[in-house]
């Protein structure tokens, strides 16, 4: 059985802080909008997930047998499960980066 690795003595456990975060952002009433200084731990998350969608873009694709090159700059509603079971988000948000991702323009 393999061990679950552990923070070191002191440290902030990341994914405890997450859940926290989680539970009580979901307690509220309404919708509401996060300045993401107010809970880093969620905000590291978010762009996290963001960096790994905009990684996925296509550089190029084929329409009607000519080859396109895409460069696309991704707006996400985001929803992060904790367990591939779970049948509500852990969070919820959305990305307004101006990160982009695909064909690197000149080259």
């Amino acid at each position: 059985m393999a061990k679950t690795s552990k923070p070191p003595s002191g440290a902030l456990d990341i994914h405890a802080a997450i859940g926290a975060a989680a539970k009580k952002l979901r307690a509220r009433a309404t919708f509401g909008v996060r300045n993401a200084s107010e809970l880093p731990e969620v905000a590291a998350l978010m762009d996290a997930a963001s960096a790994a969608v905009v990684t996925e873009v296509p550089d190029s694709f084929e329409f009607h047998g000519r080859l396109y090159y895409l460069r696309a700059r991704v707006i996400l509603r985001m929803d992060i499960y904790d367990s591939p079971g779970a049948a509500l988000p852990l969070l919820s948000g959305a990305s307004f980066s101006k990160e982009d991702g695909g064909h690197v323009p000149g080259h």
